[in-house]
């Protein structure tokens, strides 16, 4: 299949937004794929788990204009990519909201889904509060709020001081451990900017980082962060909770040292203007890591998105 061309196109989420969700369904794993764009005639997925058919993978449209297809039979360890084809298979589209990204091997990136990150992990091992190593867990933190406020610049996320540049993690809510957490100052071991909120132990050890926000408007929301470090953490998830949903969860793999890599929760419904992001981390001795340029943003926004035309 050949590329001829790449269209760099805006296009609002109101008229274009993808979504994927991976879930357990009894003993089996199933990936949702979701695309909304009402103008649409007819939308497949295609990929390495169909090879790359244009007929195997027809979308569903629902009354609500979002196409769905639903993948089953889908194992933890699997490694998916794709993209969605829109008519009758002259336009290719990358995901602009997928999970991870990795080269098409023909100029263009495919969107990828690495189930075994994406699968919703069991929530009874995010304590609503910790003490220190050895300590019981007790009850429910006594949290201050942060009233939902743009920020003047324009952005549309709601954490402060969200690449950590201001030196410390004063705008967040520290449980546990706090004595293995620090923010480093170091250009090379940050994922934009000059900082990074750094964990690291020479014995075992477990944190929760907390922020809560009131005053939200009704809506849909993503909580995302950028994570990087050695791995071997016992547990080490991003999660959301008392929000008025279900809490959800994502775990963070770490790979290395600069291998940064987002981890994103999306879909994150508020109706009572209340929710709270966090960090849960258990960590053995020896484990290290960062955490970088953290969001909390409705998810109405604008995306850039990148159509081929024909393959």
């Amino acid at each position: 299949m050949k590329k001829t061309l790449l269209l760099p196109l805006l296009i609002g989420l109101s008229v274009a937004q993808a979504k994927v969700v991976v879930r357990q369904q009894g003993g089996d794993i199933e990936v949702e794929f979701q695309y909304n764009d009402a103008r649409a005639g007819r939308v497949v997925v295609a990929g390495d788990f169909n090879q790359w058919s244009l007929s195997n993978a027809v979308m569903t449209k629902g009354s609500d204009d979002i196409w769905r297809y639903v993948l089953r039979g889908v194992k933890p360890s699997d490694v998916l990519q794709y993209k969605f084809v829109i008519g009758t298979g002259s336009q290719w589209l990358l995901d602009p909201e997928a999970p991870d990204t990795v080269s098409d091997n023909k100029g263009g990136k495919n969107g990828q889904v690495v189930v075994k990150q994406l699968l919703k992990a069991p929530n009874d091992d995010i304590p609503a509060d910790i003490g220190k190593a050895g300590e019981t867990l007790v009850g429910p933190v006594d949290m201050p709020a942060s009233s939902a406020k743009l920020p003047a610049d324009g952005s549309r996320n709601l954490v402060p001081d969200s690449g950590f540049e201001s030196g410390d993690f004063s705008a967040w809510t520290a449980r546990g451990d706090v004595d293995v957490l620090s923010v480093e100052r170091n250009a090379s071991n940050a994922h934009a900017g000059d900082s990074a909120f750094k964990y690291a132990a020479n014995r075992p050890f477990k944190f929760l980082l907390l922020k809560r926000f009131v005053g939200l408007k009704p809506g849909s929301y993503s909580f995302k962060l950028w994570a990087s470090g050695g791995g071997g953490e016992l547990s080490s998830k991003m999660f959301t909770r008392d929000c008025g949903v279900p809490p959800q969860t994502a775990s963070i793999v770490n790979t290395g040292w600069q291998h940064w890599k987002q981890y994103v929760i999306k879909g994150v419904s508020i109706d009572k203007g209340e929710c709270t992001i966090g960090l849960f981390i258990s960590g053995q001795p020896g484990n290290w890591g960062s955490v970088d340029d953290v969001e909390f943003t409705d998810e109405a926004t604008w995306t850039k998105i990148k159509i081929e035309p024909t393959r």
